[in-house]
């Protein structure tokens, strides 16, 4: 919406915000949206998380996205299990989650497995990151079972990470306190990346007013000169 006001024959347009100012988001994610396979770990816990780095000034996250399954593995007996999204901290930044601490937790259910759709779980507040950080989660399968959507195209390596718990008592707060310790996927013969998102908080953008407030102490200036007679009649 535009406002005009006319200040001694000039005339300025003051832009006023309307609603909400527009907002921008950063999505942290490894894939490419497609999960050529998936993995699973047995009648045990599976433990699965993807490394990021901080981008800008988006270190607090909303929210985690996840794909379960595969199209190329359907499997609807996924769908109704519970699960708990987990952001860790990397303290020492070096994108290693041996150190990792949980810094936020919260429930979830799946649904739409094997369909490339991403479960979004919100967290309560927006959980503040470090430069390195690490999101996943922790759900307990059953044989023949593959919950987690994993993408094989172009992977990044040493990106996404693995560890397995006797079932119920996968230990997310001491990763090297499983059966099978966190380690990169590709040191248990897996070649890909995770379909695990992280969705940062959105930072407003700077409001339109702060501009309208400046072009309006142009004008006034203005005014005030050519009151004084520093400018001179037809130049304004």
């Amino acid at each position: 919406m535009k406002n005009k006001i006319h200040l001694a024959g000039l005339t300025v347009a003051l832009c006023l915000a309307v609603g909400a100012p527009a907002v921008r988001a950063n999505t942290y994610q490894l894939d490419d949206g497609t999960a050529e396979d998936a993995v699973g770990a047995g009648n045990a816990d599976l433990i699965a998380l993807n490394q990021f780095t901080v981008i800008g000034n988006q270190n607090m996250i909303m929210s985690i996205s996840i794909a379960w399954g595969s199209p190329n593995v359907p499997d609807p007996t996924l769908n109704g299990l519970t699960y708990t999204a987990v952001i860790w901290s990397d303290p020492n930044n070096d994108g290693n989650p041996n150190d990792a601490q949980v810094i936020a937790t919260a429930p979830g259910v799946i649904t739409g497995a094997g369909t490339n759709t991403f479960d979004v779980t919100l967290f309560p507040t927006c959980p503040t990151v470090t430069r390195s950080f690490f999101v996943g989660f922790i759900i307990t399968g059953n044989d023949n079972q593959y919950p987690a959507g994993f993408d094989e195209t172009a992977p990044l390596s040493n990106r996404s990470f693995a560890a397995v718990g006797a079932a119920g008592m996968g230990d997310i707060y001491n990763l090297n306190n499983n059966l099978l310790p966190v380690d990169a996927v590709e040191n248990y013969g897996l070649d890909g990346n995770f379909m695990i998102r992280a969705d940062a908080c959105a930072v407003p953008e700077p409001p339109s007013l702060a501009l309208a407030a400046i072009g309006g102490m142009v004008g006034v200036f203005i005014y005030r000169r050519k009151r004084q007679g520093l400018l001179q009649p037809g130049l304004v």
